[in-house]
């Protein structure tokens, strides 16, 4: 899928949400710009003018990214009107936040037991199968996809950067350079050391500090919250 491709599915994503009367993304030229660290235009920014759950108030640093991509039927909450936002999130709850973002909630592929420990008709099965056809993720060498297994800052990234593909690149000094300026990068693996540095690059993510990436720590619902937003915005 070229760039072109990607840009403009993400801009019908983005015309549905504007259908549907929510504000759409805040770097689009049709949508409103908001201050996403300013919690008072975050809370007008909220068509009901109050948070979509409970637990997830203006002032929290992913409310913005949490409210869009609820509204726009990409994320859910629980049943209780939490979000859990520093709780982690699953391989499959992940793998299944990109798809509805980036290839729709329809026509999904469907899913051919390509998993010993995926079975079909699971409600992540098909979005599983779409998310392997898209190129973006995959199972381990035991044939297993670990469904339930919480996904790793690393492992968030590798995805992102695989739908990215050469849309961001980085020579291997590039890579060296950036990843420098992490205490950590020792620990991040060969095979996701591009991963990590293009996105840093593009500013789809960044470290847990300035000095810390934490390859190895659990992603939670509000830091893949803000990095399927940031990856909608790179092609916006």
């Amino acid at each position: 899928m070229n760039k072109l491709t990607k840009k403009l599915l993400v801009l019908f994503t983005a015309l549905s949400m504007l259908l549907l009367n929510v504000p759409t993304f805040a770097s689009a030229e049709i949508g409103p710009k908001v201050n996403i660290n300013n919690s008072s235009e975050v809370k007008a920014f909220s068509s009901a003018g109050q948070p979509k759950f409970k637990d997830v108030p203006f002032t929290h640093w992913a409310s913005y990214y949490i409210e869009i991509l609820a509204l726009a039927g990409v994320i859910t909450g629980h049943p209780d009107g939490t979000f859990k936002p520093e709780t982690s999130i699953t391989r499959a709850e992940f793998a299944t936040i990109f798809v509805n973002t980036f290839y729709g909630k329809e026509g999904l592929v469907e899913y051919e037991d390509e998993f010993k420990d995926v079975k079909a008709g699971k409600w992540y099965s098909n979005h599983i199968a779409t998310a392997v056809y898209m190129g973006v993720i995959s199972g381990y060498e035991d044939g297993t996809f670990k469904p339930d297994k919480s996904i790793s800052r690393t492992e968030m990234a590798a995805i992102i950067s695989s739908y990215l593909e050469d849309d961001v690149t980085v020579t291997s000094e590039e890579t060296t350079k950036i990843l420098s300026q992490f205490k950590d990068s020792g620990s991040i693996q060969s095979w996701a050391r591009t991963h990590v540095a293009k996105l840093i690059k593009s500013g789809i993510m960044s470290g847990m500090s300035q000095t810390q990436f934490s390859p190895n720590g659990i992603a939670t619902r509000a830091q893949s919250a803000s990095v399927i937003y940031r990856l909608v915005e790179f092609y916006i």
